[in-house]
């Protein structure tokens, strides 16, 4: 015998059911729409914005460091630059004017830097000093401040720095990926999947080399040659000046 429909309480019209699961995928395409069209790409907007601020405030700081010589590794009384680990144990912006030293000390965004790339709005920051032969070099977690060991890079690194900003995640937090050194210029490459066959700079994953963003010159002081403004690069990317 056929059930009463009235009776039973899970009955639902079929033509009712398929309105609903009609609805269900509409509300789900449109939050899907939303977050691939409208949120992803302004919250990529917003982290690159960011992204150049950090990197003239980390150019800033640099100088400041430099100039107030608080690193003088090999004692010759011309400052150095710094690590990003130096810069967040100790942020110079001017001089007291009675004693002469730092007046000021902040972190940059409430964090440390272990392992010398620092993370912020959606973006890795990792800074690179040259060594005595102008390669880059990273951040060495067992030396004192991050600082070299050996005091002939000193003066090597009293000569330049440079730092890039990469995405955490490619096309979800960042695209372009950013190049800053003495010289004060900022530059970019929106690294795609199939350009040079590589996957694009993400994450911890795929971190710039030290001369990325540099022409490919033989000389090995990669670190004091020219940055590749509109031509190809080391990485074999094109990287163009940020207004």
């Amino acid at each position: 015998m056929e059930k009463n429909r009235f009776w039973n309480p899970v009955w639902v019209s079929p033509s009712l059911y398929l309105i609903q699961i009609s609805w269900f995928l509409a509300v789900i395409a449109t939050i899907f729409l939303y977050v691939h069209f409208i949120h992803t790409p302004h919250r990529i907007e917003k982290n690159e914005r960011s992204a150049i601020a950090m990197l003239r405030r980390i150019a800033a700081d640099e100088g400041c460091f430099k100039e107030n010589r608080l690193s003088d590794v090999n004692g010759n009384r011309v400052g150095e630059y710094g690590f990003l680990s130096d810069l967040i144990r100790v942020r110079p912006l001017q001089l007291d004017p009675v004693t002469g030293e730092p007046a000021e000390q902040s972190m940059y965004c409430g964090v440390d830097c272990r392992d010398g790339i620092l993370t912020c709005s959606g973006y890795h920051f990792l800074v690179y000093l040259p060594d005595e032969k102008g390669r880059g070099q990273v951040f060495v977690p067992e030396a004192r401040l991050g600082r070299p060991i050996d005091a002939s890079d000193a003066s090597a690194d009293e000569a330049g720095w440079c730092c890039y900003a990469w995405p955490e995640g490619y096309a979800m937090t960042g695209k372009r990926t950013f190049f800053i050194n003495q010289a004060g210029e900022i530059h970019a490459t929106d690294q795609k999947e199939s350009v040079a066959g590589k996957t694009p700079y993400s994450a911890k994953d795929r971190i710039p080399d030290p001369e990325a963003a540099f022409v490919p010159e033989t000389d090995v002081r990669v670190m004091m040659s020219t940055v590749a403004d509109g031509q190809p690069a080391k990485d074999r990317e094109t990287w163009t000046r940020v207004n």
